[in-house]
């Protein structure tokens, strides 16, 4: 899931996203963490961006649960947003 591409951010492309992406029949696809709690530490600037980036060039529209605070990684995906 989601664990994987971000650990696996530098070698991450659209065929590693397809593959751990969870399809909707309506068409959604959700990258999401293991059901059970895990503590995941705030991915970092470098990784936060390079994963946007290459979710932006798959899709549309993208919606992220950043958990609680706003650091690291969780802050450029703030930065990185479209206001509308």
């Amino acid at each position: 899931g989601l664990g994987d591409l971000l650990r696996n951010w530098e070698r991450a492309d659209p065929h590693m996203v397809r593959q751990i992406a969870a399809a909707h029949p309506a068409g959604a696809h959700v990258l999401a963490h293991a059901a059970e709690p895990v503590d995941v530490q705030a991915p970092d600037t470098a990784v936060m961006r390079h994963v946007i980036v290459l979710l932006r060039e798959m899709y549309d529209h993208l919606v992220f649960d950043l958990g609680p605070g706003l650091n690291g990684g969780r802050l450029e995906a703030v930065r990185m947003a479209d206001a509308c």
